[in-house]
């Protein structure tokens, strides 16, 4: 792993890589949910819309957390910014929400 941080250029790029990445994960599974939702039909049970939705987002927590963990014993810049890219969000929404409930 040092040899491949041996470039400055590398870890730039691979800290790049785990930000997007990141988003990419988090928009496969709206789309995902989004096809399931719509294309089953569920969205006219509320119960059962919440359910999918909560099985969802843990799944989604777990998927998360597993990428971020292979990701830091291997490169660890990508694992960092998959955590970045998980915090940063709520650090804006935490900053600008006074501002914007004002």
């Amino acid at each position: 792993m040092e040899d491949y941080y041996q470039q400055k250029g590398n870890k730039v790029k691979d800290f790049i890589l785990g930000f997007i990445l990141n988003f990419a994960i988090a928009m496969a599974a709206g789309f995902g949910l989004g096809i399931l939702l719509f294309g089953a039909g569920l969205i006219d049970s509320l119960m059962l819309t919440i359910l999918v939705l909560t099985v969802s987002i843990v799944l989604l927590t777990i998927v998360e957390v597993k990428v971020i963990k292979s990701f830091l014993k291997e490169r660890r810049y990508i694992g960092i910014g998959l955590i970045v890219g998980i915090v940063f969000p709520l650090l804006v929404v935490g900053t600008c929400s006074p501002i914007i409930f004002m």
